[in-house]
């Protein structure tokens, strides 16, 4: 009866033993698999990884999101983000950060920017989570070099040729706290706004900045040459120019109509205001959000003829690298006074340039 009891309770050990000898098998198989799919990817990533195109350094193998996916089910936005992320973590573990993902780039440019700490970045980066600071400072010199190599830097990536482009200036000065209030920062930033296109694209340069260990780029910034506009003038004489279209026309309807409406009943009013009238109005055209980028910055006072000249030379060459026939600028009003000033002095110079006042300002001092 004894013996038989032992190979009872033997036979139940055994049993109980099995699947775990089983899932550790499983688990050793898996993970030899994931290990090798991570191997397979391709490392020659394209140098410098552009802000554009980090999609493509985001490839997982299949296996790491079947892996992953079982690990954290859930459709919810906060579980596919996590899932992203560990992804990207093994990924970057397991290649021994030969594959860079866009979670490793963005995330150190991210705190870099935010912080501007570098002993947070390399905290990151040995637990795993971004690139190293001397990978970062890689990156952004291979990236500066690359720019440079295309125009000088003036026209930027996200901005297409042939497209309706418009640009706008204003004088941003940083104003930092010093002793004496002098060495202030004073420049001058611009953005492109061009009208959202789809379809097929032109194909982009080649890229011929080899890599390399470079973390600092020599740039040597010319003083601006000095311009002088010479004796004040008045503006040229222009003709009339009449504009009739079925659009204006249409326009001065709905504005009429919307005139007489408030007018109808001032104490219990109903009718919106000249911009919402004109949403509710025109609230069948699908609004696409515009595409915006940054202009190199300026680093000059934009009190300086000189400074106002080279932003009217810049937009040329942005013009003339677009392909376009003309272009918009738009200006706030202290710049726009020097500007005119530059234009009715030189009667033939940047007669393809179309310059803009802001609408903000001269509505709040007319307001006032």
């Amino acid at each position: 009866m004894l013996v038989k009891e032992n190979m009872a309770l033997r036979k139940r050990i055994s049993n109980l033993e099995k699947p775990t000898v089983g899932i550790e098998a499983s688990c050793q198989v898996v993970a030899k698999q994931i290990h090798q799919d991570v191997k397979h990817l391709d490392q020659d990533q394209p140098w410098p990884p552009l802000p554009t195109e980090l999609d493509s350094y985001s490839s997982v193998p299949s296996s790491v999101k079947s892996l992953l996916s079982c690990l954290l089910p859930g459709t919810g936005e906060k579980e596919q983000q996590l899932r992203d992320s560990f992804c990207m973590d093994l990924v970057y573990a397991i290649s021994h950060v030969k594959v860079k993902t866009s979670k490793h780039i963005i995330l150190a440019f991210a705190v870099k920017s935010l912080t501007g700490n570098v002993n947070l970045i390399r905290i990151l980066n040995r637990f795993g989570h971004c690139v190293s600071y001397s990978m970062l400072d890689e990156i952004d010199t291979s990236l500066c070099l690359h720019k440079l190599g295309q125009d000088g830097g003036i026209t930027p990536d996200q901005v297409k040729p042939y497209v309706p482009t418009a640009l706008g200036c204003d004088n941003i000065d940083r104003l930092e706290e010093t002793l004496t209030g002098c060495g202030t920062s004073h420049r001058v930033n611009g953005i492109a706004v061009q009208p959202r296109v789809f379809g097929p694209e032109l194909p982009k340069p080649a890229r011929d900045v080899p890599k390399s260990k470079q973390r600092t780029v020599s740039v040597s910034l010319p003083a601006l040459p000095v311009y002088a506009v010479g004796t004040r003038c008045g503006p040229p004489t222009r003709s009339y120019v009449e504009v009739k279209t079925d659009i204006c026309a249409d326009a001065l309807k709905k504005n009429f109509i919307w005139l007489l409406c408030r007018l109808h009943s001032a104490t219990n009013q109903s009718v919106p205001s000249w911009t919402g009238y004109n949403i509710l109005a025109s609230n069948s055209v699908d609004v696409i959000p515009s595409v915006v980028s940054y202009l190199p910055t300026i680093n000059a006072p934009a009190t300086q003829m000189a400074t106002v000249h080279e932003i009217l030379l810049q937009s040329e060459k942005i013009m003339n690298s677009l392909h376009i026939s003309n272009m918009s600028v738009t200006f706030d009003q202290a710049l726009y006074c020097k500007v005119t000033e530059i234009l009715w002095h030189i009667e033939t110079g940047f007669p393809t340039l179309c310059q803009d006042l802001e609408c903000f300002t001269p509505s709040v001092c007319s307001w006032v």
